[in-house]
């Protein structure tokens, strides 16, 4: 990772201990020393950084949580299956009690 990749809203592996650190403020102080500011799980950081020690950071990308670009027909087949699953407890002869899918 580059000394000048460090910038506000950029997550960051191995700046602490504790996770994936997001960087929300970075000052200089000359050319080879930066004062991060960072949150990890909502705690605020703080640490000095000089050139040379960012070397075992790595920047990495953030994801989504949660897409929505699942196959359409798999989940079909996984809600007609708790359906079944379901379906004792609004008709009683469609089963006697519940199926077990997962064995």
């Amino acid at each position: 990772m580059k000394f000048g990749q460090l910038q506000p809203g950029a997550h960051v592996r191995g700046l602490d201990t504790g996770g994936i650190a997001e960087i929300i403020q970075v000052r200089s102080f000359g050319a080879d020393a930066l004062n991060l500011v960072f949150r990890v799980n909502g705690k605020i950081g703080e640490r000095l950084l000089y050139r040379g020690d960012e070397i075992p950071f790595e920047l990495v990308q953030p994801g989504r949580a949660y897409a929505f670009d699942a196959d359409g027909a798999l989940l079909r087949l996984v809600s007609e299956a708790w359906r079944l699953r379901l379906a004792h407890l609004f008709d009683p002869y469609l089963g006697s009690g519940p199926i077990n899918l997962l064995n």
